[in-house]
Formats: C-alpha cells, sequence, structure tokens
C-alpha cells in the first residue's frame, strides 16, 4: 500500500536548449517506508525562462484540480486558496529560493576567517590606509591589505602568494601591481612605524617600563653584495651567503615598538645607538629599562645610554671583568634568591658607579656542562692523536676557545677546559639602575627570551627570510610587510589572552583556517549561493573577543 506525501512542478533539464516541466507525486509505501516519486503529468517542454514560467503555472494549477478531484472542498471555498499552502511549497522549488540539489555545482571552497579577524585589527591600528592622496590610493591600501593577511594565512613567495589570494579569496591581483604596492609601501615607513609602535603604546595606556632589544640577520639566496647585502657573521650560520642585519625592539610581552635594517657587515654592537635615538626622536618613549644580550654590552654603548639617561640592563661578560673581581665572584659567597619563581644564587658588586648582578643557578650549570661536553666530544671525533687539521675548526667557531694551535695542528686543551668548567651556572648583568631590587632586575633581564620568540615567529612563522628580494627598497618594503604581519598577529594573541583565553599561533592559524564558505552554482539559472560553515565553539571564542558575528545562513550573490 502508498500514500501521497506531496505534490510539485519539477523543472528538468533535458540538455543546454530544453527543459522539461512536469508535475511529480511523492508516493511512501506504508510497508517499507520508502520514498519514490511519480510523474503525474507531463505539461511539456519549455526553451526559455519564459516558457518555463508559463508552463510551471499550468502545472500548479494540475496540481490544485487533482488535488480537489481527490479530496474536493466544500462549495463555498476556493480550491486555489485551500491548497495555498501546498502551491506555494511547490513555487518554491521553481522559483529563486529553492534550489534543487541535483542542479546544485561546486566552484570553490573561500577562507573569510583571516579577513574578518584580521581587516579590524588593521583599521583600529590605522594601517588599512597606509597610502593617502588620491583616488587611486584605494587600490593599493586593498593590496597591500591582503598581501599582509595573506602572509598571516601562508607566507609564500610573491608569485606563489597570488595563487593563494585567488584560491583562498576569490581576490585577483595583477602580478605588476604587487611590486608597485610595495613601492607604495615603502614610502610611509614612518607611518607605518609609528601606528604600530602607538598601537602598542596605547594597550598599555602610554606606560612602557621595560623594552628588549636584539639582533638577528636575515639571509639571501645569493653572493652578491651590495650597500646592503653584504657578508657578515650569520647567527643562522649561512656563512656563504650575503645578508642584512634587523635590530628589533619589543615590550616584555613580544608586542612590537619598532626595528632598523642595518648592512649585513655591521657589528651588532654598533646598532644599538641608532635603533635607540630613532625609537626616542619618532615615538617620545623615553621612560624604560632597557634590556639587551652581552652582545650590546660594550663601555660606548653603556655610556652613550648613561649620557641620554636611559636606563639598562646588559648581560655582563663575567669572564672580562678585571683578575681581582673574577678572584671574588669565583670566591664569594653567595646568598639565596628567588627570580620568576626559579631559585638561584645571588652576589651584587659595584662596578664603576654600575650594579653588577651575579647569579648562580645549578640547572644552568648542568646545561652549561653538557653544551661544553657536546663540543668537546665532536672535537675528539676529529682528533688523531690528540691533534686536529685546522680546516676541521672552520665550521666549528665555539670550539677553538678549547684548543691550542701549533705548528699548523690544532690541540685540545685540558686546562683551558677546567678553567671553563668554573664558570658554569654562574650569569651577570650589569646594569645603571640603583633603585629596583636586584630580583626584578633578574626577573627583568631573563624575560628578554621574548625577543628571540619575535624572531623566531618572524623567521619561521612568517618566514621573513630567506629574502628573494635584490634591491634594497624593495628588501626594505619586504620587512615591511612582514613587520606588519607580526604586529597584527601579536595585537590579537595579546587581545585573546587578556580575555582569558591563551592560545599559539599555530593554533590561531589552524582556527582560522577552517572558517569557509563554499561557493555553488546552480546549473539550470546560473546564480551563485554562499554556504558558509558551522561555527565550531573554539572558532566562536576568538570572535567573542574581538565582538565578531558571523552568520551561517545561506545567501546568494
Amino acid at each position: 500500500m502508498v500514500f501521497s506525501i506531496s505534490m510539485f512542478v519539477r523543472v528538468k533539464k533535458k540538455d543546454d536548449q530544453r527543459f522539461q516541466i512536469q508535475v511529480v507525486e511523492n508516493t511512501r509505501n506504508k510497508i517499507s517506508g520508502k520514498v519514490k516519486q511519480k510523474i503525474v503529468r507531463n505539461i511539456g517542454v519549455a526553451h526559455n525562462t519564459k516558457e518555463i514560467e508559463a508552463f510551471r503555472k499550468v502545472g500548479e494549477n494540475a496540481i490544485v484540480a487533482i488535488n480537489a478531484q481527490r479530496q474536493p472542498t466544500l462549495s463555498f471555498v476556493d480550491p486555489t486558496e485551500y491548497y495555498a499552502s501546498k502551491l506555494e511549497k511547490s513555487r518554491r522549488k521553481t522559483t529563486d529560493d529553492y534550489v534543487y540539489y541535483k542542479d546544485i555545482r561546486g566552484e570553490k571552497i573561500l577562507n573569510e576567517g583571516y579577513f574578518d579577524f584580521f581587516a579590524p585589527i588593521l583599521e583600529d591600528a590605522g594601517l588599512d590606509k597606509i597610502v593617502c592622496g588620491s583616488k587611486s590610493d584605494r587600490q593599493w591600501n586593498n593590496i597591500i591589505n591582503t598581501l599582509v593577511i595573506s602572509r598571516i594565512k601562508e607566507p609564500l613567495s610573491k608569485l606563489a602568494t597570488l595563487d593563494q589570494i585567488a584560491d583562498d579569496f576569490d581576490i585577483n591581483i595583477p602580478y605588476q601591481k604587487v611590486y608597485r604596492s610595495l613601492d607604495y609601501l615603502i614610502r610611509n615607513e614612518d607611518k607605518v612605524k609609528a601606528n604600530i609602535a602607538n598601537y602598542t603604546l596605547n594597550l598599555f595606556d602610554k606606560i612602557v617600563d621595560v623594552l628588549f632589544f636584539d639582533v638577528t640577520t636575515l639571509y639571501f639566496e645569493s653572493i652578491e653584495n651590495d650597500e646592503l647585502k653584504d657578508f657578515g657573521f650569520s647567527k643562522d650560520c649561512k656563512f656563504k651567503e650575503v645578508q642584512i642585519l634587523l635590530a628589533l625592539i619589543a615590550t616584555k610581552d613580544g608586542l612590537p615598538i619598532s626595528y632598523e635594517i642595518f648592512p649585513g657587515n655591521t657589528f651588532e654592537g654598533h646598532t644599538l645607538e641608532k635603533t635607540v635615538s630613532q625609537l626616542s626622536n619618532k615615538f617620545c618613549i623615553d621612560k624604560f629599562i632597557f634590556v639587551a644580550d652581552r652582545g650590546m654590552f660594550s663601555e660606548n654603548n653603556l655610556k652613550f645610554m648613561e649620557k641620554n639617561g636611559y636606563k639598562y640592563i646588559v648581560a655582563a661578560k663575567l669572564k672580562k671583568q678585571g683578575k681581582d673581581l673574577k678572584n671574588k665572584i669565583l670566591t664569594d659567597e653567595f646568598s639565596p634568591a628567588v627570580a620568576n619563581n626559579e631559585f638561584h644564587w645571588r652576589k651584587e658588586y659595584s662596578v664603576n658607579a654600575r650594579r653588577l648582578i651575579v647569579s648562580f643557578s645549578s640547572k644552568r650549570a648542568k646545561k652549561d656542562a653538557l653544551d661544553r661536553k657536546r663540543l668537546i666530544d665532536r672535537l675528539l671525533k676529529k682528533a688523531r692523536n690528540n691533534k686536529i687539521k685546522l680546516t676541521d675548526l672552520i665550521p666549528n667557531y665555539g670550539n677553538k676557545k678549547y684548543v691550542t694551535i701549533t705548528s699548523g695542528k690544532a690541540e685540545i686543551n685540558h686546562a683551558k677546559i677546567e678553567l671553563e668548567s668554573q664558570w658554569d651556572g654562574l650569569h651577570g648583568v650589569m646594569t645603571n639602575d640603583l633603585e629596583t631590587n636586584a630580583d626584578e632586575i633578574l626577573a627583568n633581564y631573563r624575560g628578554l627570551w621574548q625577543i628571540e620568540e619575535v624572531f623566531r615567529v618572524n623567521k619561521n612563522f612568517l618566514r621573513m627570510r630567506p629574502i628573494f628580494h635584490w634591491k634594497p627598497k624593495r628588501i626594505k618594503a619586504h620587512i615591511l610587510l612582514c613587520f606588519i604581519s607580526y604586529s597584527l598577529l601579536k595585537f590579537a594573541l595579546f587581545k585573546i589572552k587578556a580575555a582569558g583565553v591563551s592560545i599559539s599561533e599555530k593554533e590561531l592559524r589552524k582556527r582560522l583556517n577552517r572558517i569557509t564558505s563554499t561557493i555553488v552554482t546552480d546549473k539550470l539559472t546560473k546564480k551563485k549561493y554562499v554556504i558558509p560553515t558551522k561555527n565550531t565553539k573554539e572558532q566562536q571564542e576568538i570572535y567573542a573577543v574581538f565582538g565578531l558575528a558571523r552568520s551561517i545562513t545561506p545567501y546568494a550573490i
């Protein structure tokens, strides 16, 4: 036994020129429960939209007539009005509000998460309209913004980025306009840096008490040098390639303040003076404690900071101190202390009206001993009768302090190794801050890992290097583009963390990658529709931080 569920008008495409219009009835078998479709009446064949609509009305009238015959209405009831709801359901199946699933063809999947998430931050930081002056500047701003957001999603070469932007965002940018946009970007370098610095400062109500400074190297897949690219000591161990130096300043939360670029052959200790001067001149930041690693420890740098009234905490070179002071450090009794919830032993000395704070950690001592053992084991593998070829020492600069060179060969010096072991676990910082508690000074210095994290994110997550541009102007534009991407990323993570949600850059990228919509086309009407994916709990969590809402209701475009 079977019974009717409903009837509707179906428009069935026969080919590119013809459409079959039929009245179809859904019936269900009462025993098996299966639903089958039965053609009740063939209305005709249409060749265009006008004919489809005409035949559809004939089909609707036929449905009313069939229903009235099966279930007659009272004489004073209009059958058409009585069956209006069923007619409306049938009508939806052949109008724009209805798309038959067999007529749908998927086109592409577009990502919505990155623009939803980062475009408001760009605007809030004043970075969405970097280029100003003429009506045509809007396109350059749009291209720059797209390149910045795309780099956060997946850092690629400029050519590969264009393919990614087209695939993921459905935005098509001519190749030559990418490089023109970089030229517009670098012309506004000072404006971009000022906006980023001010946005960071506004997050702390203009009060930043600690700033971290460090230098890294960025290499090129090239051996051709010029006024910017040059050979130098590479922190990436790329000694055969040319490089540049990047000096960067960030807060203790890793938020960006500014940066400066130097030629690749610049000694890193010579970068501090210019960078700090630029910081003070451009951004009016003058009350802070400047924290830097031992590469900045030079008398000239310290005197410069003192002359200009800046406080500093710099890693001290303990083995470079005077003989008497070194003996005291190795023989004095230290006092127990705690910094960053870590126990250590501490002793303080006065050196030229400065404070030298020396700490000892058993954890650090084990690490120092293990690092030295690793180097010595590497040497021993190359040794023959306790002698090593000089050529074997070239790639291992850290090994040289454990050897003595005589008659063109290197010999392992066990006395040097013994002397070196006396300093295991000892670390010192020099500061001109005469008021702050010593443990707080050490805690501030230990926060220097934040700047190393900045470099890690830029080098690895955003792939700032290797650099494939050759002209100084384009190199600087590439660095600035990466700096904007990094800034947006850190601003977002900072606000998410402030809302009580702690996630990594990788996790944020993972969540945003899944915020997509599918573009489909109705092959009958040729109309396109957007079908958003469902929002997960994790996605709603980060959207809520910025007061964002995302509808998952499909819509036509």
